[in-house]
């Protein structure tokens, strides 16, 4: 995954003096070597505490169980520091990263992070600047390389764009994992990423797919749909805010609806999405182009 970030030695009193240094400016609760949460939300950081939170990590890693950086203004400097530590983080299960600056550049470094945390459930990457390097990153960390605990993922609000999504699906698609929730939502993505979608519903252990916000249409639908009937564990679609157009006539049960699908080009995946799905518990489609004709 790209050329090694350097190692260097880690010394408690430098650990102490960038802690101090970092509480100073946010004013949050940073644990000294005792692990738990380490929480810096919304404090507007940047890389030049890179420093400060990648030595934070490393001297809580062994009882660090959440990293919280979360809408700062952190980028390259924070990911190759969180990737360059030598050491495990064996209690971490949840990292959230969301709303930075976090892009493909360093996206293996980033990984490698994620790596370290045998136990990591959940990770959250959106609003990022992330694309098709750090799917394929991603894609190649996930079980049974390492990230088998993984519950989670949110990459949404990115670039991931068709072949981004393509190497993740496929990833879940073919390695056994304990992947349950994939939010993809507002990546850029067309019909052309629904197939690999599809197979990726039809085989693994998904119980909620995000794909709002997007650029799916009929064929792309509907081919999520088909799948959905292979599928054993999904109940949960969010596919709102595309380009689907499905027209869906009055009560979707209604014998007499079924009747025109035929003579109408009704959304024959669509009714059978809606009639056909018990195990379905949430199913969006605000926001797409749905009428009565």
């Amino acid at each position: 995954m790209g050329s090694p970030d350097i190692i260097k030695t880690f010394h408690v009193d430098t650990a102490k003096k960038r802690v101090k240094e970092l509480v100073k400016e946010t004013q949050a609760i940073v644990p000294e070597g005792t692990g738990g949460e380490l929480r810096l939300s919304d404090h507007r950081l940047d890389d030049h505490f890179s420093v400060h939170v990648s030595l934070a990590v490393e001297w809580n890693a062994v009882l660090l169980t959440v990293l919280d950086v979360s809408f700062n203004k952190f980028s390259d400097g924070l990911a190759r520091g969180l990737g360059g530590m030598s050491v495990q983080l064996p209690s971490l299960h949840t990292v959230n990263l969301s709303n930075n600056n976090f892009a493909d550049a360093s996206s293996d470094s980033l990984i490698r992070f994620l790596a370290k945390a045998p136990a990591l459930a959940h990770v959250d990457l959106s609003l990022n600047h992330l694309g098709k390097m750090c799917a394929k990153h991603l894609s190649t960390a996930l079980p049974p390389v390492s990230l088998k605990s993984l519950v989670s993922l949110n990459l949404s609000s990115n670039k991931l764009l068709d072949d981004g999504c393509d190497l993740i699906c496929h990833a879940l698609a073919t390695r056994k994992n304990a992947v349950q929730t994939l939010t993809l939502s507002m990546n850029q993505l067309t019909d052309a990423a629904s197939v690999g979608l599809a197979h990726m519903v039809a085989v693994s252990s998904i119980r909620e797919l995000a794909v709002s916000g997007n650029c799916i249409g009929d064929h792309g639908a509907s081919a999520i749909a088909f799948a959905m009937d292979k599928s054993a564990t999904l109940n949960t679609l969010y596919l709102d805010s595309n380009t689907v157009i499905l027209c869906l006539n009055d009560n979707p049960a209604d014998a007499a609806l079924l009747a025109q699908v035929a003579q109408k080009r009704l959304s024959q995946t669509a009714v059978r999405m809606l009639r056909g799905f018990p195990q379905l518990v949430d199913v969006n489609f605000s926001s797409n182009a749905i009428g009565d004709s």
